[in-house]
């Protein structure tokens, strides 16, 4: 403990970039220190594309390993250089004051009581998550407003001890938008989710969407909390085009799958409303995509859409993400070779931006086109890692 309070108050004194870990979940937090003492420190945090994306408040005691230097500090230190570069779209978070000399729990429950910030909130051993905006704070307990954005009809109140509170994030942009959804759509109105698995019924349902350009969530496993989120661009017997959205509502990439590796399509569901309200807010914000991506792309949906993108790539250079088909591992990488059928790729992962000799052949590996279920491309990180590659001199 006493090391990682060391850490942290060197990382503040210097303005050091830091990546935060915990001892029971995966989340790595990155950013700055904003303010610490000796029972929890906050954050500003920065997302993968090296943006400010709001401030998280830690316990100490879930804090398992504090990172001040490495390879991946240095690749976000790029990413954040080039957001500011780039002029990506951001949101400028509210600064939090607090006393480090008295506990910042309180002093954030407060101001996040009256500014009304949508927050999520870890409990006990972090397994319980809650997601909502403060109703009243006491000097033992707050009460929350809980939102679920996945299901309207479970709104409650909820009190909860303030010693049972060990993360707290907020600011953030989905975080943001989704209390501005709370506060501004009146009523919530709970839709029944409306599901198709049956793969002819998901092809005439992907026929359906892409007439009227309605927002789809397609899920490719039996994993609930994986899905995009997008309209269908270009579609033909086997494959659909989609035109993705993040989680913040903005355009997100595309990604190309085999029809039937579509387990579960979602045509209505409350998440999708909500979904539908951030994009309505980023077009009025013009906040639609980053100035780097291109929403706007269109494809012949005549020819084997999986060999001409493969082969654009590899004549481009450009990082692309492939999944196998019936199988959750992905890989991302640039294609090296393509003879129509056999595609061999140039892994991607955190050694590319090392000072060392190249790459040997144990950083490629080769696939049949036909055993890819998933081609994803033109994203935001799939940009950024070429950028810094090509920076690099790699390719």
């Amino acid at each position: 403990m006493n090391s990682i309070l060391t850490d942290l108050e060197t990382a503040q004194t210097e303005h050091l970039l830091v990546n935060i870990y915990q001892e029971a979940q995966e989340v790595v937090y990155t950013g700055y220190v904003a303010t610490v003492n000796d029972t929890a420190v906050v954050l500003n945090t920065y997302d993968d594309g090296g943006l400010r994306d709001g401030a998280v408040y830690l316990a100490l005691a879930v804090i398992s390993e504090v990172e001040l230097d490495g390879q991946d500090l240095t690749n976000m230190a790029f990413r954040i250089k080039n957001a500011q570069l780039e002029q990506f779209i951001k949101l400028t978070p509210q600064k939090l004051d607090f006393n480090d000399h008295f506990d910042l729990l309180p002093q954030l429950l407060q101001q996040a009581l009256n500014q009304q910030y949508f927050m999520l909130l870890i409990l006990g051993n972090g397994e319980t998550f809650m997601e909502g905006s403060i109703q009243h704070v006491t000097t033992d307990t707050v009460t929350v407003n809980v939102f679920d954005k996945f299901d309207f009809s479970t709104q409650r109140l909820v009190t909860v001890a303030l010693s049972d509170i060990q993360i707290i994030e907020l600011q953030g942009k989905e975080l943001t938008l989704v209390g501005k959804y709370v506060r501004e759509v009146a009523p919530k109105q709970h839709l029944d989710t409306v599901d198709f698995t049956v793969p002819l019924v998901i092809g005439q349902q992907l026929r359906l969407a892409q007439k009227g350009q309605e927002l789809v969530m397609i899920y490719t496993g039996n994993d609930d909390d994986n899905f995009f989120v997008g309209t269908v661009n270009t579609l033909n017997q086997e494959t659909v085009l989609f035109n993705l959205i993040d989680m913040n509502g903005q355009f997100g990439g595309y990604v190309l799958l085999r029809i039937d590796e579509i387990q579960r399509l979602t045509t209505q569901a409350d998440y999708l409303q909500m979904m539908q309200f951030f994009l309505k807010v980023n077009r009025q914000r013009h906040f639609v995509k980053q100035p780097v991506l291109n929403d706007e792309r269109l494809f012949d949906g005549t020819t084997d859409l999986f060999a001409s993108l493969i082969q654009q790539s590899r004549v481009f250079a450009r990082v692309i993400r492939l999944r196998l088909r019936h199988d959750p591992a992905t890989f991302i990488g640039i294609p090296l070779r393509f003879d129509g059928d056999l595609v061999t790729l140039r892994l991607i992962n955190s050694s590319e931006t090392d000072d060392d000799d190249g790459f040997e052949a144990e950083d490629q590996v080769s696939f049949s086109l036909d055993s890819i279920g998933e081609l994803a491309f033109d994203y935001l990180d799939a940009y950024l890692t070429e950028r810094q590659i090509k920076e690099n001199g790699d390719i």
